[in-house]
């Protein structure tokens, strides 16, 4: 199984990259050529300027490579998150979600 650290510039982007999967998976921005679809990866995700993290496992489903990206549609890749871990990225959202609505 791979590891694949990912790193958010913010709260705001992992919960809409998490919900844009509908909330089972994340997209993971920048170079994923060395993802092929199917494989199982294990994240570490983090947020720029926060304690926050995770380690989940989960599956590549899709990818964009850098032929057909665009500027509305970077490369990247879509991970599933494995049904066991899915927990983890609840209590991680529930944690930035504070950490974003903190003064």
């Amino acid at each position: 199984m791979r590891f694949v650290p990912v790193l958010y510039e913010s709260a705001d982007e992992f919960i809409s990259c998490r919900w844009s999967s509908g909330g089972e998976g994340v997209t993971v921005l920048g170079d994923t050529s060395e993802l092929p679809l199917g494989e199982d990866v294990l994240l570490e995700i983090k947020v720029r300027g926060t304690p926050e993290q995770a380690v989940v496992r989960g599956t590549v489903i899709w990818k964009r490579e850098r032929e057909d990206a665009h500027h509305n549609l970077p490369t990247g890749a879509g991970v599933k998150f494995h049904e066991r871990d899915l927990d983890r990225v609840t209590e991680l959202t529930t944690r930035l979600r504070g950490v974003h609505q903190s003064p």
